[in-house]
Protein backbone atom coordinates (compact mmCIF):
# COMPACT_ATOMS: atom_id res chain seq x y z
CA UNK A 1 0.00 0.00 0.00
CA UNK A 2 1.07 3.53 -0.69
CA UNK A 3 1.81 5.89 2.20
CA UNK A 4 1.16 9.03 0.13
CA UNK A 5 -2.45 9.55 1.25
CA UNK A 6 -1.37 9.38 4.90
CA UNK A 7 1.51 11.78 4.33
CA UNK A 8 -0.68 14.28 2.44
CA UNK A 9 -3.45 14.16 5.06
CA UNK A 10 -0.90 14.58 7.87
CA UNK A 11 0.76 17.53 6.15
CA UNK A 12 -2.62 19.17 5.49
CA UNK A 13 -3.57 18.71 9.15
CA UNK A 14 -0.38 20.44 10.29
CA UNK A 15 -0.91 23.31 7.86
CA UNK A 16 -4.49 23.78 9.02
CA UNK A 17 -3.39 23.86 12.66
CA UNK A 18 -0.74 26.50 11.95
CA UNK A 19 -3.06 28.79 9.96
CA UNK A 20 -5.84 28.52 12.54
CA UNK A 21 -3.56 29.42 15.44
CA UNK A 22 -1.97 32.28 13.49
CA UNK A 23 -5.38 33.80 12.71
CA UNK A 24 -6.46 33.52 16.32
CA UNK A 25 -3.37 35.41 17.53
CA UNK A 26 -3.70 38.54 15.38
CA UNK A 27 -5.12 41.76 16.74
CA UNK A 28 -8.29 43.31 15.35
CA UNK A 29 -8.68 46.98 14.46
CA UNK A 30 -11.93 48.96 14.46
CA UNK A 31 -12.01 51.20 11.37
CA UNK A 32 -14.41 54.08 10.69
CA UNK A 33 -15.14 55.99 7.51
CA UNK A 34 -18.00 58.26 6.55
CA UNK A 35 -19.83 59.93 3.70
CA UNK A 36 -21.77 63.17 4.11
CA UNK A 37 -25.04 62.90 2.24
CA UNK A 38 -25.38 66.68 2.61
CA UNK A 39 -22.03 67.81 1.19
CA UNK A 40 -20.80 64.60 -0.57
CA UNK A 41 -17.67 64.84 1.58
CA UNK A 42 -15.86 61.52 2.08
CA UNK A 43 -13.81 60.71 5.17
CA UNK A 44 -11.18 58.05 4.47
CA UNK A 45 -11.00 54.98 6.71
CA UNK A 46 -9.30 55.73 10.00
CA UNK A 47 -8.41 53.32 12.82
CA UNK A 48 -10.40 53.92 16.01
CA UNK A 49 -9.18 51.22 18.42
CA UNK A 50 -7.39 47.88 18.58
CA UNK A 51 -8.60 44.65 20.23
CA UNK A 52 -7.08 41.28 21.04
CA UNK A 53 -9.98 39.33 19.52
CA UNK A 54 -12.59 39.75 16.82
CA UNK A 55 -15.35 39.26 19.41
CA UNK A 56 -14.09 42.22 21.47
CA UNK A 57 -14.06 44.40 18.37
CA UNK A 58 -17.57 43.35 17.31
CA UNK A 59 -18.88 44.04 20.84
CA UNK A 60 -17.54 47.58 20.51
CA UNK A 61 -19.52 48.06 17.29
CA UNK A 62 -22.66 46.85 19.06
CA UNK A 63 -22.08 48.98 22.16
CA UNK A 64 -21.18 52.25 20.46
CA UNK A 65 -23.20 52.33 17.26
CA UNK A 66 -26.55 50.60 17.85
CA UNK A 67 -27.90 53.64 19.68
CA UNK A 68 -27.08 57.29 19.88
CA UNK A 69 -28.35 60.80 19.36
CA UNK A 70 -29.33 61.36 15.75
CA UNK A 71 -29.11 57.72 14.70
CA UNK A 72 -31.67 57.13 11.94
CA UNK A 73 -30.86 53.68 10.59
CA UNK A 74 -28.61 50.70 11.35
CA UNK A 75 -27.56 48.02 8.88
CA UNK A 76 -25.36 45.02 9.59
CA UNK A 77 -23.75 43.86 6.32
CA UNK A 78 -21.53 41.27 8.07
CA UNK A 79 -20.81 40.26 11.66
CA UNK A 80 -17.74 42.50 11.56
CA UNK A 81 -19.26 45.48 9.70
CA UNK A 82 -22.13 47.90 10.17
CA UNK A 83 -23.39 51.07 8.53
CA UNK A 84 -25.18 53.76 10.50
CA UNK A 85 -27.06 56.77 9.16
CA UNK A 86 -26.90 59.80 11.43
CA UNK A 87 -28.94 62.96 11.05
CA UNK A 88 -28.12 65.90 13.26
CA UNK A 89 -29.84 69.13 12.28
CA UNK A 90 -29.66 69.39 8.50
CA UNK A 91 -26.57 67.18 8.17
CA UNK A 92 -27.00 63.51 7.19
CA UNK A 93 -24.01 61.20 7.33
CA UNK A 94 -23.42 57.52 6.56
CA UNK A 95 -20.80 55.99 8.84
CA UNK A 96 -19.32 52.56 8.18
CA UNK A 97 -17.50 50.79 10.97
CA UNK A 98 -15.70 47.53 10.50
CA UNK A 99 -13.41 45.19 12.38
CA UNK A 100 -10.46 43.94 10.35
CA UNK A 101 -7.39 41.89 11.24
CA UNK A 102 -4.40 44.10 11.92
CA UNK A 103 -2.81 42.70 8.75
CA UNK A 104 -5.48 44.42 6.59
CA UNK A 105 -5.45 48.15 5.87
CA UNK A 106 -8.60 49.34 4.03
CA UNK A 107 -6.76 52.45 2.84
CA UNK A 108 -4.86 50.28 0.37
CA UNK A 109 -1.13 49.81 -0.20
CA UNK A 110 1.24 52.53 0.93
CA UNK A 111 3.19 54.32 -1.81
CA UNK A 112 6.97 54.38 -1.89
Amino acid sequence: MSRWPSVVIGAFGCLLTLTTSAGAECAWVLWRDSFSMTTSEVESPAPQASYKTMDECVKRIDADYRTGVGRQAWSRSAPTEATVMWKIGTKSTLVTIRCLPDTVDPRGPKGK
